[in-house]
C-alpha cells in the first residue's frame, strides 16, 4: 500500500459516530525492495469533537499516532507488543492525519477503527471550570467539599476532565484531598490559566491524592482526571487556612510538626521574593516547624528565574529568634536550590528563602522530612554491636556516600564495642575507594575522643589505650565521596606500661626530656609517657615533640585534682601528624592540672625529644580612633600573646554625625571571636556571637553619636580577623536618582554625567536612571563608556524595577546591551558605588522584517551535512532564549544519509529541560526523546537514504538552556 508518507496518504474522509475501519499490513518489504515503516490516514472532523482512534489485532508490535495538517505530533501511544494502541482525543473541526508504524523488524496485520462524537460540554468540562465556594477560599472555615465521577462516557463523549476554581486573597495554607476512588485518578494544581502545571499527585490505583502548599493570594485551578481507561467515582475536599501575620518577618509560615505533616506528602511552598510591597522589598520568606523526634530532612528550592539563596537555622519560638546557620544552597543564576540528607535533631527549625541582590522572583519549595530508619546504622542508637573486642581482630564491612532514595546520602555508619578491662585498641580503616574518615566516641555516642582524617583514599588508623567501658565508632564520607570500606578492630592484651614524670609547678623553659615510647619490658610494651604539672596563672603553654624515628603522637589533658589519677581526666588537645613529622601544641591554659601524654601510633617504636614552654600573661586591650565613620577596613587579630600580655579585646571608636545606615562585618577568622557595639553610655546596641569560625555580621540603624564596636576572642581562642565597617546617611532624591526624575535619554543622542559622587547631605548617588522611549519595534543599542571606575549598566522595564538585561564587565570597560525590544517606555540605569563619570549612546534601528526565529522552522533549518561525509555537530546553542525579539521555540536542522545507516542523535549539555525530535522529509515525526529535566536526550535508530530534520524545543513552561546536538 503506498500510503509511506503524507502526501500519498490514504484518505478516510470525514469521521462521524458510526465507526470506519480498515484492515492492513505494515513492516513488510514491498516489490522494490524497500521495507514499508510507515502508513498513513487521512481524515477529517466537521466540528469540535471526541476522537475515538484504535489499532489492534497485532501480529507483533505497532504504534500509533495523530498528526495535525502540518504533521505535527498531537497524541500518541506506544504499548508494548501487540497490545491495542488507543488514542482518545478532543479535537477541533479540521484535518488530521493518523501514523501506523512500526519499530526495529517487527511485521503485522493490523485494523484500525475511528469514530468522532461531537463533544457535549458541561461546565466542568474545561478550565477555569465550577467555582469552590462562594466566598475567598481562605474565608471558609469548613473549607468545600464536592463529589462527582470522572472516565465515563456519555452520548459517545468520555468525560476525561472535571475543572475547579477557587481565589484566596491573603496568604494561607493550602490543603487538597481527592478520595473515595474505585479506580485511579489523579488532580492536578494550575494557575488561573489552566493550563501552567503548579503541583500534581498521581498516586497509584485507589490510593487518596493529596496536596500540601503555602499559596499567595490568587486564582487556582483544580484538573481532576482519569488514570488510563480508568472510571471512578470521586471526592475532592479542599481547605485554605490564612496566615494573618506577614511572612517576610519571623515566625513567617508555621507548618507545625513536620514529620506528621509531611507523612504521606511534601509540602509545598508557591511564592515570590526580592519584589517590592508598598515602600519596602520582600527580601525575607521565612517557614518554620518542629520535629518531634531526629530525621532526615529535605528541602528544594525550584522554578526560579533569577538567584537565590535557601537556608536553615535553628529556631527559637519563645524569642521569636534564629539560631545557628545549620546548612545552606547558594547555587549560581537559575539553578535548583537543594539541601538534602540533613539530620536534623528534635526542635524547632525554620528555613529561609532570600534573594540575592536584587533578584525578583517566583519560586516552588518542596519541604519533606524522613524517619532516620531509611539508613541503616545512621546514627549511634541504631549502631551495630560488635561487642567485645578482644585480641583477635573483629572484621566489618560497609560503604558509605551512597544515595538513600531520591534526596538522602548514607552520610555516616556507626558501631557500637565494648572493652572489658583496660586494653591498647588498635582501629583499621581500609580498603578505600575514596576519602573516608573515621572517629572513636565516648559511651554517650557524643564526646568525641579520638579520629583519624587522612587524605585521598589512604587508610585510616587509630591505636589508643582505652578504658573499660562502651565505646562507639563512626565511619563518615569526606565531603561527596562514595566509597566501600574494610573496618578492623582488635585490643591487645590487658594492662599497659605507663612511665609517668612529675615536672611540678610549670613557668618558663622546661629542660628537654629523651625518651622512649611504644617498646617492650619484662613482656609489656610501653604505650603511654604521661608528663604532670601544674600551672597557678594563665600562662601561653607550648609543648614540642621532635626526633622520632617512628609515628606518635601528643596529647594535653586537665587532670583534675589528683595529678597521678587518671579517671577524672579531660582530653583538651592533640597534635597528630604523620609520619615521623613533629609535633606541636600551642594553647593559652588557665590555673589547674595538666598532663601532656606521648603516644605511639600503631606499632611504632621510637626515641623522642619533649620539651614544655611557659610564657606568664597578662590582659591587655587594644583600642583604634576610627573618627567620623564613612567606610572603614583593618586586618588585624585578637587573643595572642606579646611580650607576656594576652589581647583580649580590641576597641574601635567611631563617630556618627547624622542617623545612618550602618553595617559590620567581621571575617577571614582564623579562630572564633565575637563582635559587639556599644553606644556612648555603654549600652549594647548590636552584637553577633556566631560559633567557631564563621563570619560576623551586623546590620541596622544607628542614630547620630559616639560608638565603639568591641571584637573579642571566645574563651582561650587566638583569631585573625578583616573588619570592614560603613555607615551611610540617609539623603534626598535627586535628578535622575530614580524612575521618577528619570533624564530624558533621546535616540542616537550621547549623554554624559556622572554617578557615584557624594551629594550635599554626605550620601551617594549609586544609580542613574535615564528614560528611552521606543515608537516601534527596534533593535537597541546601548553602549556606556568614559569611564574612570568601574559601573554596571542596566536595562529596565516600563516598571522601573524590573531588570531586562545587563552589562557588568570588570574594571573600566565599556558596558554594551544590544537587544530587539518592542514599542514601549524604558529605562537604562548606570550603576556604580565609586566615583565616575560616563558616556551613555542610546541607538535604535527599527526591523523592517519584523520578528523572526532564524532556524524556527522546516524551510529555514540549519544545514548540518551528510552523514559519514560530514560532521554532524552543532554547539554552543541555545533554545528557549529570546533571539530577534522572540522567544526561540523551535530549532531545526536538516542532514541527509546516502544508505541505510544506524545513527544515533545527541542532544546534550543541557541544564534545563529541552525536548528532540527525528522527522522525514515531509516534517513528519519519526522518533522522538523526552527524558525531562536536565537528563540529556538520545534517539538510536536506523533509517534508509533520504533527507531528515531534526527539531529541538524547550521540553516544558518557559524552559531556558544551551545545549550541543550530534549525529554519530
Amino acid at each position: 500500500m503506498a500510503n509511506d508518507n503524507l502526501r500519498s496518504a490514504f484518505e478516510l474522509g470525514p469521521i462521524a459516530t458510526t465507526p470506519i475501519k480498515e484492515t492492513e499490513r505494515i513492516g513488510f518489504r514491498q516489490s522494490n525492495g524497500v521495507r514499508e515503516r510507515n502508513d498513513y490516514y487521512k481524515f477529517s472532523l466537521e466540528e469540535e469533537s471526541d476522537l475515538t482512534f484504535t489499532l489492534d489485532k497485532l501480529d507483533q508490535n505497532a504504534n500509533l499516532q495523530i498528526l495535525d495538517s502540518d504533521g505535527d505530533l498531537l497524541f500518541s501511544s506506544t504499548n508494548q507488543g501487540i497490545k491495542s494502541e488507543i488514542i482518545d482525543a478532543d479535537l477541533e473541526a479540521g484535518e488530521y492525519f493518523a501514523r501506523v508504524f512500526t519499530r526495529g523488524n517487527a511485521q503485522t496485520n493490523y485494523q484500525i477503527t475511528a469514530s468522532a462524537g461531537p463533544r457535549n460540554t458541561t461546565e466542568d468540562d474545561e478550565a477555569p471550570g465550577i467555582r469552590l465556594g462562594d466566598d475567598f477560599l481562605n474565608n471558609l472555615e469548613e473549607g468545600v467539599v464536592r463529589t462527582g465521577e470522572i472516565g465515563f462516557t456519555t452520548r459517545n463523549q468520555r468525560d476525561k476532565s472535571d475543572y475547579y476554581n477557587f481565589v484566596i486573597d491573603e496568604e494561607s495554607d493550602f490543603s487538597l484531598t481527592l478520595d473515595q476512588l474505585k479506580q485511579n485518578a489523579d488532580v492536578r494544581l494550575l494557575d488561573e490559566d489552566g493550563r501552567t502545571l503548579l503541583l500534581r499527585s498521581a498516586n497509584g490505583g485507589r490510593e487518596e491524592e493529596a496536596i500540601n502548599a503555602i499559596l499567595q493570594p490568587g486564582k487556582y485551578v483544580v484538573q481532576v482526571s482519569p488514570k488510563g481507561r480508568a472510571r471512578t467515582d470521586y471526592r475532592l475536599e479542599v481547605n485554605a487556612e490564612p496566615f494573618g501575620e506577614p511572612t517576610d518577618k519571623l515566625p513567617g509560615v508555621p507548618l507545625g510538626e513536620l514529620l506528621e505533616r509531611t507523612e504521606t506528602e511534601p509540602v509545598f511552598g508557591l511564592g515570590k521574593i526580592g519584589f517590592g510591597i508598598g515602600t519596602t522589598r520582600d527580601q525575607n520568606d521565612y517557614f518554620t516547624f518542629s520535629l518531634d523526634e531526629d530525621a532526615f530532612f529535605f528541602a528544594d528550592l525550584d522554578q526560579i528565574s533569577a538567584n537565590v539563596q535557601l537556608q536553615i537555622y535553628e529556631y527559637d519560638s519563645e524569642e521569636n529568634k534564629l539560631g545557628q546557620l545549620l546548612s545552606k544552597s547558594d547555587n549560581r543564576g537559575r539553578n535548583p536550590e537543594i539541601i538534602s540528607g540533613e539530620v536534623l535533631e528534635a526542635g524547632e527549625y525554620a528555613v529561609r528563602v532570600r534573594p540575592k541582590g536584587n533578584a525578583r522572583t517566583d519560586y516552588r519549595l518542596e519541604l519533606d522530612a524522613f524517619e532516620q530508619d531509611l539508613d541503616d546504622i545512621p546514627t549511634p542508637e541504631t549502631a551495630k554491636d560488635l561487642g567485645e573486642i578482644t585480641a583477635t581482630e573483629t572484621k566489618e564491612s560497609g560503604n558509605i556516600g551512597r544515595s538513600i532514595l531520591t534526596n538522602f546520602r548514607d552520610q555516616a555508619d556507626w558501631y557500637k564495642f565494648t572493652l572489658s578491662s583496660e586494653k591498647n585498641l588498635n582501629l583499621d580503616l581500609d580498603n578505600l575507594g575514596a576519602n573516608a574518615n573515621v572517629e572513636i566516641y565516648d559511651s554517650d555516642g557524643e564526646t568525641l575522643l579520638f579520629r583519624s582524617r587522612k587524605r585521598g583514599s589512604n587508610p585510616e588508623n587509630i591505636n589508643e589505650t582505652l578504658d573499660a567501658g562502651t565505646y562507639f565508632v563512626k565511619v563518615l564520607p569526606q565531603g561527596n565521596a562514595r566509597t566501600n570500606y574494610r573496618l578492623s578492630l582488635n585490643a591487645e592484651g590487658e594492662g599497659v606500661d605507663t612511665e609517668r614524670f612529675d615536672l611540678g609547678n610549670l613557668t618558663g623553659e622546661q629542660e628537654s626530656n629523651i625518651d622512649n615510647i611504644g617498646g617492650e619490658a619484662s613482656g609489656q610494651r610501653n604505650t603511654l609517657d604521661i608528663y604532670s604539672f601544674s600551672v597557678d596563672q594563665s600562662i601561653d603553654f607550648r609543648a614540642t615533640l621532635d626526633q622520632i624515628q617512628n609515628n606518635a603522637n601528643l596529647e594535653l589533658w586537665n587532670s583534675g585534682e589528683d595529678l597521678n589519677d587518671d579517671s577524672d581526666d579531660d582530653f583538651v588537645v592533640s597534635s597528630t601528624n604523620s609520619g615521623r613529622r613533629g609535633e606541636l601544641i600551642e594553647q593559652v591554659i588557665n590555673p589547674g592540672n595538666y598532663n601532656i601524654r606521648v603516644l605511639p601510633v600503631g606499632g611504632a617504636d621510637t626515641e623522642y625529644r619533649v620539651e614544655l614552654d611557659a610564657t606568664e600573661i597578662a590582659e591587655g586591650i587594644d583600642t583604634f580612633e576610627v573618627g567620623q565613620l564613612d567606610e572603614y577596613k583593618k586586618r588585624d587579630r585578637v587573643g595572642f600573646t606579646t611580650g607576656g600580655v594576652r589581647n583580649t579585646k580590641d576597641i574601635y571608636n567611631f563617630t556618627v554625625e547624622e542617623d545612618s545606615d550602618f553595617s559590620l562585618r567581621l571575617d577571614e577568622l582564623s579562630g572564633n571571636a565575637n563582635v559587639q557595639v556599644l553606644n556612648e553610655s555603654g549600652d549594647r546596641v548590636f552584637s553577633s556571637f556566631n560559633g567557631g569560625r564563621r563570619a560576623e555580621s551586623i546590620s541596622g540603624q544607628l542614630a547620630a553619636g559616639e560608638y565603639s564596636a568591641e571584637i573579642f576572642p571566645v574563651g582561650n581562642a587566638r583569631a585573625r580577623y578583616f573588619l570592614s565597617i560603613n555607615a551611610e546617611p540617609t539623603g534626598t532624591i535627586g535628578e535622575g536618582e530614580t524612575p521618577e526624575t528619570a533624564f530624558e535619554l533621546n535616540l542616537g543622542t550621547s549623554f554624559t554625567e556622572r554617578v557615584g559622587d557624594r551629594k550635599n547631605d554626605g550620601n551617594r548617588n549609586t544609580e542613574n536612571y535615564h528614560k528611552i522611549v521606543i515608537s516601534e519595534t527596534s533593535e537597541l543599542n546601548l553602549t556606556l563608556e568614559n569611564l574612570q571606575k568601574n559601573a554596571e549598566l542596566k536595562l529596565v522595564g516600563s516598571d522601573g524595577s524590573t531588570v531586562l538585561y545587563s552589562s557588568d564587565n570588570p574594571g573600566k570597560n565599556d558596558e554594551d546591551i544590544t537587544e530587539v525590544l518592542d514599542a514601549g517606555e524604558y529605562y537604562a540605569v548606570v550603576e556604580s558605588s565609586a566615583s565616575t563619570r560616563y558616556k551613555l549612546t542610546a541607538e535604535a534601528d527599527p526591523l523592517t522584517g519584523g520578528k523572526t526565529d532564524p532556524n524556527g522552522t522546516l524551510e529555514s533549518a540549519t544545514v548540518l551535512g551528510t552523514f559519514g561525509t560530514d560532521q554532524l555537530t552543532n554547539s554552543d546553542t541555545k533554545i528557549g532564549f529570546t533571539e530577534n525579539g522572540v522567544v526561540d521555540e523551535n530549532d531545526y536542522y536538516e542532514f541527509s544519509v546516502n544508505q541505510t545507516q544506524d545513527v544515533l542523535i545527541v542532544l546534550e549539555n543541557i541544564n534545563q529541560n529541552a525536548d528532540l525530535q527525528l522527522l522525514d522529509s515531509n516534517g513528519t515525526v519519526i522518533e522522538s526523546s523526552a527524558s525531562g529535566g536536565s537528563s540529556p536526550e538520545f534517539i538510536d535508530t536506523t533509517i534508509d537514504a533520504g533527507q531528515y530534520f531534526l527539531r529541538v524545543y524547550p521540553g516544558s513552561g518557559n524552559a531556558q538552556t544551551n545545549y550541543s546536538l550530534s549525529v554519530i
